[in-house]
Parts: C-alpha cells; structure tokens; sequence
C-alpha cells in the first residue's frame, strides 16, 4: 500500500478538490485497483475501472469491472481521466492506442504515469529476493517481464501524438525513495511491516512524500490536455447518477443504463439486460465486444423506433429521444426560446406532466435542437427534471428532438404553459397564484418549484463553465469593479469609486447601476472626471420582499445582475457601495488566481463589527459568514452566473447564495490569506442578533409580490396524480 502511496501522491496535486476533499471535477481512475484516489483522497467520490478487484472496493468509488479493451464510456464522458502504472501491463505495440483510447473518454485531460526502464533495478531486486526465498513472483511483475518496460522517451512520444491535446510533462519525485519503498512492499520479511506502518502512520508517510522532493521517479508522469476543452457528459456532484447515461452496455453497446434496486444492479435501456454489482461492491461488464460488433449493436440500437434517454421510477415513466421522422407520433411540440432560463421550460414540462393522463396521454415534443447546449446536457436536464416533477411516478410521454430529426408530422405547437393547459382541456395551471390559496401552499409550493428550477440552473452553471475557456493573465487584463447602489452617495463617491480608481491596477472599468431611477445618484457619479467610470440603472425598483431579513438578504441582487450583462472585463471585482478596495487588491488576488490555477479567489477584510470593534475577518475553507462580498475575485468563466433575488427563499444572502453555487458548479476556488478590502459597520451576516421567523402569510406576500411569483407557474401535482 505505500507502493500506491507513491504513485498517487505526487499526482493529487493536480486533483482539483475542495476544502473538504471533495472533487470538483468528475474522475476516472483507470487500472485503480480496489482503492485507486482514495489513498491520496479518501472522501472523493470518483469512478474505477479495473480488470479485477479482488476485495471490496472503496466506499466513494464508483466501480466497473471490465476485460482488457476498449473503454466501455462515451467520448468526453469524464472532466479528467487518471491511468497510473497501467500502460506497461498493455502489449507494446498496443500502448500509443491505449492512450489514445484514455484521451478519448477525457473531455480536460488525461494524468498517465507508469514505470519506464530507470525503474529496471527495482525488479532485478525483487526478482532476486524472490528466488531466493523461493517465491514465486507476482503476477503484475511477470506481466513486466512479459512485455517489457518502456523507455522514457517512449512514453514522452505517446503523451506528445494524441491529436487535438498538448502535452506537459508532471514532476514525479523520490526516485530512490520510491524505489525502497516498492522493495519494502514486496519483499519476504518487510511486507508485513510495511503493512503495518500503512495502517498505523499512513498520514506521516503521506507528509513525508508530500514534502520530500530529492531525485527524479522512474515513474515518468505526463499531463496530456484537450486544446478545446469540451463538456464532460458525467458531473462531479452527481456523479453516481450521472455515470450510466456514458457506459456502453456490454449486450448491445447502447448508452444509457439506468440504476435501480437501490444501486444493486444497473440496466440496459436499449436490450433490457440487468448489471448487478458484486461482493467487492464493483459492477461487472463483462468482456467488452470487438469495435466492429460494438459498433453494429450501436446502430442497431438507434434504429429502433425511440431509444430511451433515461431510465426513471414507474413502469411508464419514460424520457426518450426521437431518432427519425418516421418514428414519431403526432402530438404537442414545444420548442424553449431559451434553455438558459429553466423556469419557461419547466413550467410547460411540469404542466404536461401535472396533466395529462399518464401513458396514455398526448405526446409531449420538446425541441432540443439548436439548444446552443451539448446534447446530452439537454438531455440530462429533461430527464432529471421529469423525474422531480413526477416525483417518481408515471407520466405521459416526453420526447426529446435531437440532431437531424424532423418535427413529428401533424404535431400542435404550443408556445408557454398556459397554451399547453387549454390544449389539455385544463384550465390556467397555475393555481397557487391566487392569493385566495393558503398561504403554507403558497410557500409550500413555492419551495418545491425552486428546488427543480435551482437543480436545473445547476446543471446548466456546470456546463458553461466547463465549455468556457480558462482564464487568461498575459498582457494586462481588464478587471470590471461592479458596484450596486442605492439611497444616499456620500460612501459611494466618497469611498467606493475612489478606492478603485486610486488603486495599483489602472486597467479597470467602474461599473454603477442604481437599484432603480435616482437623478442624484447619476449627477453624482457623471461628474467623476473619469472615464473609467460609468453609470447605470434600472428603469424602476424592483420588488423585494417586504420582510426584513428577506430584504437584506437579496437587496440589489437585480441591480447587480445588470452590472453582469454589462460587464466587459476578465475578471470581476465585486464591491459594495459604502465599502472599500485595497491599494494592491486587484494585482494580489490576481498573483493568487494565476499562481493557483483558480476561477474565483477571496481574501480576508478589514471588518467593522456591528459592536464597533474592527477584526480581520474571513478564513479557509469557504463557509457561510467567512466570505466578505468586497474581497472577492472572480474570472469572467462565471460570469454567466447571476446573483439569485429569490435565495431568500433557501434563508441565504444573495453574495453567499452565488459562491456556494459557483463551487457546486465545479469552480476552482482559493484563499488569500491577506486583507484586500475594508468593510464597514452594516446589517449583515457578521454577529447580527438572531429575530424571530416569518409567519406564513408574512411569507406567502413576499412570494407573490415579488419575482418569485414566477415559481408558481410550475403547477404541483396532485398526491396520487
């Protein structure tokens, strides 16, 4: 097991985790054995594939049991594909191939390592201790002996001719070190030793390792990266669900397996096969068909009159996707002006759902074409929705248009939820707008319709950021300062725009948009002789909730979101009005972003404590109350991400609602342990005392007389319905 320490401890600096030693990127561990990451990331939920596992398998990961061949995964199933010491155990002649077949399934990267010939007296030892012992050797090492171990320059020529990836070579450190080690594991007399201090001092041995740093490994290690980094089809957050909508059933070669018997099996959605997971907790896909068989049961799968997109709870809840023109029925179609504002879309899906008769009701087409979205993003995000919105009951048809098809012939076009209704024969959908309603069903409902609206705004968070290009530092860039304003100006012009103009970074553009038509405010601002400066505002203030902890919590969220549309820099800088920036804040959290390789950084302010007493304030790990809004830096790769006015539902500020969503989403996040910025004394989320809860009225006005009105376009079920 210190063997494995080896291997995976210089590499888990390139893992992408959180303060808590979760992913942030969706993994795959190829030849893992059965602990694989776990031994560098013991809370990581990862997949592993290996031929064989021998003993139960760690408790996050994933498993797949498959025979030597091609990658039973989608293209680009996978953010990140990890193969340490696996490529030697490959025929020499076949190992340019396997790594091409492991770029295949990355949609980022691929990290491969494996024991080149500098390692070659490493076996001559082992080789030796075991004959004298009179041990036979393992079978890993005879696997050595058979094909023979590449030279250094070999692996360099494998990692440097995938096309369409650039390569750049990992550190691998401790060759010596690693050496020992390896002998220690293996030979008669230590092993059990070296089991020993595994079990007793494995987080000394991973300090050691971590800090050590003397001699090169004879593991050469290469980092290979897709020029265009593209959409991983499997997420980090979900990648247990995820993970069988990209693996080939090992029957027919279909995508699209679904889980079921609480994860004890998985089975086909094409030929109907059943997958059960073994005693060592893996799943065993059998010896995978020749590529010429894989691909005639592909095509014969796709042939079929409708192919199932996912596989949900009741006998006739199904999402499917259309293949042909003459496979479809007519029906109702809907095609969503935009996939980016889930709440259109979902509220037509959730009335179909909410009424029309399950299974034998009219079809529903929703067109996915030109979506503007990777394809089996739309897909999850209709599946998915489906299933919360029938919250695991049948329903009528979904079909899902995809690629070439034509629209189904003779099909009624709809163009909201309302349209849909009257179609149905139903009346408005809606019903719990009306302020008639109970207010705990209001709220109630209110609620329910968030939590699918915010679990599709997830997804589709996740997939821009994934297509988005990484940030860039050449040059100078261009930093935008968004400041949202509203009332009095004293601060902001006095304070605010000041602390960004008078600053280290002089490429910034200072964006103001009042939170609604203030002349003063815009008289104010216009006079700064600057033109770095810029004002803005909404035409009318915006609705916010009348209770006042709701209010504080989502203020300005509306204002800000219009600074986002207007912004041009490559990298925002948020600040408020009565607070202040550093001299050197913009240049040192950008240091901090390019030395990180982040997406987001934030460092501590100087803070005024409601008692009037001033600390430092904000710490590592990202939590709530640890993040001042003003010492926040973020690349424009999240600026398509908006600040949510109705978070005050969830009971979370608007700023904190943003950055808990931007990590789920699989941004890169660190910590500068310096002040950047000066917070004065406010109403917020620092030692503020506790008050009493709404009641549900108090809270049922706030839903209608706000924007969040609009969750209730998505009509609830009826229980049984």
């Amino acid at each position: 097991m210190l063997n494995w320490l080896t291997r995976y401890a210089p590499v888990a600096a390139e893992l992408r985790l959180d303060g808590s030693g979760r992913l942030l990127e969706s993994v795959l561990d190829v030849g893992c054995g059965p602990h694989g990451l776990s031994i560098v990331a013991p809370e990581a939920t990862f997949a592993g594939i290996d031929v064989m596992f021998g003993e139960p398998v760690a408790a996050h990961m994933v498993a797949l049991c498959a025979r030597p061949g091609p990658l039973p995964f989608a293209d680009r199933a996978f953010d990140t594909v990890v193969c340490l010491d696996v490529v030697e155990h490959v025929a020499p002649g076949e190992r340019a191939g396997f790594v091409a077949e492991l770029a295949r399934v990355a949609a980022h990267r691929v990290l491969v390592a494996c024991p080149s010939t500098d390692g070659a007296w490493v076996e001559r030892m082992l080789h030796d201790a075991l004959r004298s012992a009179g041990a036979q050797p393992p079978q890993w090492l005879a696997e050595h002996d058979e094909h023979g171990l590449p030279t250094a320059a070999e692996i360099a020529g494998w990692a440097n001719s995938v096309p369409g990836f650039r390569a750049r070579s990992l550190s691998m450190p401790n060759g010596l070190l690693s050496g020992l080690i390896v002998l220690g594991d293996m030979l008669p007399g230590t092993a059990e030793l070296a089991a020993r201090e595994w079990r007793d001092n494995r987080e000394r041995w991973r300090a050691v390792l971590d800090a050590a740093r003397f001699g090169d490994s004879f593991r050469p290690a290469w980092a290979l990266e897709r020029r265009e980094r593209g959409l991983a089809a499997i997420g980090a957050q979900a990648l247990e669900r995820q993970i069988w909508s990209a693996v080939r059933c090992p029957s027919c070669g279909g995508l699209g397996l679904g889980a079921e018997e609480a994860g004890q099996a998985v089975r086909c959605a094409a030929c109907g096969c059943s997958i059960a997971r073994g005693r060592d907790g893996a799943f065993d896909l059998g010896s995978p068909r020749a590529p010429g068989e894989l691909e005639q049961a592909a095509q014969l799968a796709q042939d079929a009159e409708e192919v199932q997109a996912a596989e949900l709870a009741g006998p006739a809840a199904r999402v499917r996707r259309a293949r042909r023109a003459s496979a479809v029925e007519p029906g109702l179609l809907f095609a969503p002006r935009s996939w980016r504002r889930p709440i259109d879309w979902l509220a037509v899906l959730g009335t179909h759902i909410a009424l029309a008769a399950p299974g034998d009701g009219p079809r529903l087409y929703i067109d996915g074409r030109g979506a503007g979205l990777d394809p089996l993003v739309v897909r999850s995000l209709v599946a998915d929705a489906c299933e919360r919105l029938a919250g695991g009951g049948a329903f009528a048809p979904v079909v899902l248009l995809e690629g070439t098809v034509d629209e189904p012939p003779g099909a009624t076009r709809v163009s909201d939820e309302l349209e849909l209704a009257q179609r149905l024969g139903a009346g408005a959908p809606g019903g719990s707008q009306d302020p008639r309603q109970e207010p705990a069903r209001i709220v109630a409902h209110a609620r329910w319709s968030k939590q699918i609206v915010d679990a599709a705004q997830a997804k589709l968070d996740r997939a821009l950021l994934q297509a988005a290009a990484p940030p860039r530092f050449d040059a100078e860039p261009l930093v935008t300062v968004r400041i949202p304003t509203y009332g009095a100006v004293d601060e902001l012009i006095g304070r605010a725009i000041p602390s960004a103009l008078a600053g280290a970074w002089r490429n910034i553009e200072v964006l103001v948009c009042s939170d609604g038509p203030q002349p003063h405010a815009r008289a104010a601002v216009e006079a700064i002789d600057d033109p770095r400066v810029r004002y803005i505002e909404l035409d009318e203030r915006p609705r916010y909730p009348s209770w006042p902890e709701s209010f504080w919590r989502t203020a300005g969220t509306h204002a800000v979101n219009r600074l986002l549309d207007e912004a041009r820099g490559s990298f925002i800088a948020p600040l408020d009005h009565d607070d202040g920036l550093t001299h050197d804040h913009i240049p040192a959290l950008l240091a901090a972003l390019e030395r990180e390789r982040a997406d987001l950084v934030y460092g501590r302010t100087m803070a005024e404590w409601p008692s009037g007493d001033w600390r430092l304030h904000g710490s590592w790990p990202m939590v709530y109350g640890e993040v001042n809004h003003s010492a926040v830096l973020y690349s424009a790769r999240l600026a398509h991400m908006r600040y949510d006015p109705d978070a005050w539902l969830l009971g979370e500020p608007g700023d904190w609602n943003l950055w808990r969503r931007m990590r789920e989403a699989g941004a890169a996040i660190c910590h500068l342990h310096e002040p950047v910025a000066v917070h004065f004394k406010e109403r917020s989320s620092i030692g503020h005392a506790e008050e009493r809860e709404p009641t549900d009225e108090e809270l049922a006005s706030d839903v209608l007389e706000t924007c969040a009105r609009e969750l209730l376009r998505i009509p609830r079920r009826a229980p049984g319905g």
